[in-house]
């Protein structure tokens, strides 16, 4: 499809184009707009109903504006072996149950390059991306605003046994917002998951954890030369992010500045499974004026083995109960030990006890 514009078409399933056991699709300089799924017990894709296809492109193209009365806003997709999008802009497509732009399964690669998505919504999670069973992602200098979903507000991704790694770089987050967790990012069972050189800027959760991200039972997680402000978890953990069963982690070279939790963690909570050996690295992060209403204003480890914690700066952090800077419960099961090394600890607050570390 070669500079096409399609507007106002409607069907079950696939509003444009129904695709099924094909090598390759291409859209290029193309515009969709206010393309339908028919509203009332459709199946989804708006604009495409992709099944079996080997590879798939978008470039240079536009979709504004297109719904679907169930999955994938714009693209209902399963089994994909690679899906490409590139220098594209997507805006104000929705879906009344998951993925505003592309609700999919059985997607093998994703890639998003030097695109734009602004003011999805989805029902239930994932407002641009839902994947289920989803493999290896790559999103680099792309921006994501103003998107909101019920778990997951820009991506919601769900891994498998194939799924071996996700990488954003040089990308933009800013102003989504998840009612039930995982402001930008909800994303379970990966090996890894990569986030370097992004900023994320007032990502919002009210009853659910991670004001910007959840990570749930992902191996390995790194996180460098990333910044984070005004991210919020309104009743739950973890202001910015939430990670539970995590192997290892590291943060590097990054900031987390006012963001705030309605419980444990005003920046980050962390938290082991009980009887895993998990280690964590956090090395020159700067935590200022980070708030949590219970324990550890720049960050909360719940059940981790092995803590480094070196060159950081912790400015003007509030705990209403413990732990102004932070607050760490090792896990009984293993031989734990926190290192602490060249750091620096000024103006943290606790109502309660421990003005700088509880441990």
């Amino acid at each position: 499809l070669d500079s096409v514009m399609c507007e106002y078409n409607t069907a079950i399933e696939g509003g444009v184009l129904f695709a099924f056991n094909l090598v390759y699709i291409k859209v290029l300089c193309s515009k969709f707009t206010r393309n339908k799924a028919n509203e009332f017990g459709s199946i989804g894709g708006s604009v495409f109903g992709l099944d079996s296809i080997s590879n798939v492109e978008i470039k240079s193209s536009s979709f504004h504006g297109n719904m679907a009365g169930s999955n994938g806003g714009v693209i209902l997709a399963s089994e994909i072996t690679d899906f490409t999008i590139n220098a594209s802009m997507f805006a104000n497509n929705r879906a009344k149950a998951h993925g505003g732009f592309v609700s999919g399964k059985l997607i093998l690669f994703l890639e998003i390059i030097s695109s734009t998505f602004a003011n999805h919504s989805s029902k239930q999670y994932g407002s641009i991306i839902y994947l289920s069973e989803s493999g290896t992602v790559l999103i680099a200098w792309s921006r994501f605003a103003g998107n909101s979903a019920k778990k997951g507000s820009c991506l919601y991704l769900y891994g498998s046994h194939q799924s071996k790694q996700i990488s954003i770089i040089s990308s933009n987050f800013s102003s989504n917002y998840a009612s039930k967790g995982g402001g930008d990012l909800y994303v379970m069972q990966y090996i890894a998951v990569i986030l370097f050189k992004c900023f994320f800027n007032k990502s919002l959760t009210i009853s659910g954890e991670g004001g910007s991200a959840v990570f749930q039972t992902v191996k390995h997680v790194k996180i460098c030369n990333t910044q984070h402000k005004y991210s919020i978890a309104m009743n739950s953990h973890g202001g910015c992010l939430f990670a539970y069963a995590t192997k290892s982690l590291l943060i590097k070279n990054s900031s987390f500045h006012r963001c705030h939790s309605g419980q444990k963690g005003g920046g980050l909570f962390l938290g082991g499974h009980e009887k895993t050996e998990c280690l964590i690295n956090i090395e020159n992060v700067t935590f200022i004026q980070n708030l949590a209403k219970s324990e550890g204003a720049s960050f909360y480890i719940k059940m981790i083995s092995n803590i480094t914690v070196v060159s950081n700066k912790f400015i003007h952090n509030f705990a209403y109960e413990s732990g102004g800077a932070f607050s760490v419960f090792l896990s009984p099961y293993y031989m734990s030990e926190i290192i602490i090394m060249a750091c620096l600890f000024h103006g943290n607050v606790a109502k309660r006890a421990a003005s700088t570390m509880s441990i």
